[in-house]
């Protein structure tokens, strides 16, 4: 596993990330600004695909981020409500934040995800700073 954490205030907890991407520069540079700008270490584990992330046996993680443009979610003939389904079903309690360079999402994406869990449509500039403010938000943490 990537990453590790460091104490950041008398109440400090350790924060699993796990990022669903298919390009491995964005894995790396997504945690990297995220870090930066939050000046936290998260637990942050990289998966290729959705069903990587669903056959992990490590313990569920706190956020897990996916974009939902990437060719890697999707394997063999499956669908995105289906890959969705299934990584909802095996973290039912786990945030989770689609991030997508897509200008519009496809509707029943839209619909089978609250509002507040969607980060759309982003540029390279502006995906590390979405993140970074929604995870902050959802920690209690400042930028």
């Amino acid at each position: 596993m990537s990453g590790c954490f460091y104490q950041r205030g008398p109440m400090s907890k350790r924060i699993r990330v796990w990022h669903i991407e298919d390009d491995p520069l964005q894995q790396d540079s997504l945690r990297q600004n995220t870090e930066e700008l939050l000046e936290v270490k998260f637990d942050w584990e990289s998966f290729n695909c959705i069903m990587d992330a669903c056959r992990s046996r490590e313990p569920a993680p706190d956020y897990i981020i996916f974009d939902v443009g990437s060719i890697g979610l999707m394997q063999s003939d499956q669908t995105y409500l289906s890959a969705f389904h299934r990584l909802r079903d095996s973290f039912p309690h786990t945030p989770m934040l689609l991030v997508s360079f897509l200008p519009h999402l496809p509707a029943m994406i839209r619909q089978e995800f609250p509002d507040d869990q969607l980060i759309y449509p982003l540029t390279d500039h502006n995906l590390y700073v979405a993140v970074a403010e929604k995870l902050a938000q959802l920690e209690g943490l400042t930028l």
